[in-house]
């Protein structure tokens, strides 16, 4: 099977959490649908062969980590997430604005330059936080036009500071 496709709960009566026990599940993608806000989809530490993990159209939480691959991977950004990827080179897409919602973003500790992380965002409020975006060496930020942006805090901007690239 190269391919796992997970249709997130949509239930909306309280805050539920489906866990998956991925470890051993020897897949290329994950993709995630649906879903909802109130609810987080907890994937635990994805097998070595997921190169791909797609919840750019899910409503709900992801909280994930990725395996000794490097990853490309999509995020709702309308959900405080949490995903922590390898220490190879790994792209992650919080898809949508951002607005204030705090992404709890890791990119693996990478040792050579040709491993660095890049993280994608869309920047959309004056409070925007940085302060749980950690170890990505390249930052890519798009702002729309007329749009008022920034960061309200000094310290909402660690993850920009800390990267050795950053392009808005």
């Amino acid at each position: 099977m190269e391919t796992l496709n997970i249709v997130a709960s949509t239930e909306a009566t309280n805050a539920e959490t489906s866990t998956l026990v991925l470890t051993n599940a020897k897949v290329s993608t994950i993709n995630v649908t649906k879903g909802h806000s109130g609810d987080t989809l907890a994937l635990g530490t994805l097998d070595k062969s997921v190169t791909t993990l797609d919840a750019g159209a899910a409503k709900n939480i992801i909280t994930a980590t990725g395996g000794a691959v490097g990853m490309t991977v999509t995020l709702p950004a309308t959900v405080a997430n949490t995903v922590t990827t390898s220490t190879k080179a790994d792209n992650v897409t919080v898809k949508g604005d951002l607005g204030t919602v705090i992404q709890v973003l890791a990119g693996g500790a990478t040792a050579t330059a040709a491993a660095s992380d890049t993280v994608n965002v869309t920047l959309s409020s004056t409070a925007s936080d940085f302060t749980s975006i950690i170890g990505f060496e390249n930052v890519n930020a798009t702002i729309k036009a007329a749009t008022a942006t920034g960061f309200d805090d000094a310290t909402k901007n660690n993850g920009v500071e800390n990267a050795s690239v950053v392009n808005i």
